[in-house]
């Protein structure tokens, strides 16, 4: 929790130092103000299911999850900042490689969320976790793999489209298995 608040200090600093400095516009301010609402809605959702078994024992991934995103914007806002003082950062290479980092975080600790219960959507939950889990991390690779190739965009949004017809199918089969 002390890096993500460290880390939205840092951003917020920095973006009054290149607003200040380069005459910059808002926009300056749209990934720190992004990370203060994830860090804000991450500490109010510790506040209010502080006292909830099932909360604290998801509580590590959760916050394993959310450090990431906030390390991913931190990352983001200093390679626009860089971008546009004209250095050569291609952000277009950086944003697969930022999302592709958070589907493998995400999918590293999503098989951790087991639900204990015997109802029927804890029933499709445990057994659809596996799958996304997988591709997640799988998806996230191939993410990261797509900078390295021509047409970095375009096989991005593939392998995005592609691991969000999987999850679907496959959670409305899960859905149809079940029933």
């Amino acid at each position: 929790m002390f890096v993500m608040v460290l880390l939205t200090i840092a951003g917020v600093v920095s973006s009054v130092i290149y607003y200040s400095l380069h005459g910059g516009g808002v926009d300056a301010f749209v990934y720190p103000v992004t990370m203060i609402g994830v860090v804000g809605l991450h500490v109010l959702t510790n506040r209010l299911n502080a006292h909830q078994e099932q909360y604290n024992r998801y509580r590590s991934g959760l916050t394993i999850v959310i450090a990431s995103v906030v390390f991913v914007l931190f990352v983001l806002l200093h390679v626009m900042n860089l971008y546009v003082l004209g250095l050569w950062l291609d952000p277009l290479v950086i944003g697969p490689f930022s999302v592709g980092l958070v589907f493998c975080v995400m999918g590293n600790q999503l098989h951790r969320f087991k639900i204990h219960e015997e109802t029927l959507s804890a029933k499709v939950w445990n057994n659809s976790i596996r799958p996304f889990s997988f591709a997640f991390v799988i998806s996230g690779l191939l993410m990261i793999g797509a900078i390295f190739a021509p047409y970095t965009i375009t096989l991005f949004f593939i392998v995005l489209g592609l691991t969000i017809l999987f999850l679907v199918i496959r959670f409305a089969s899960e859905l149809r298995f079940v029933s």
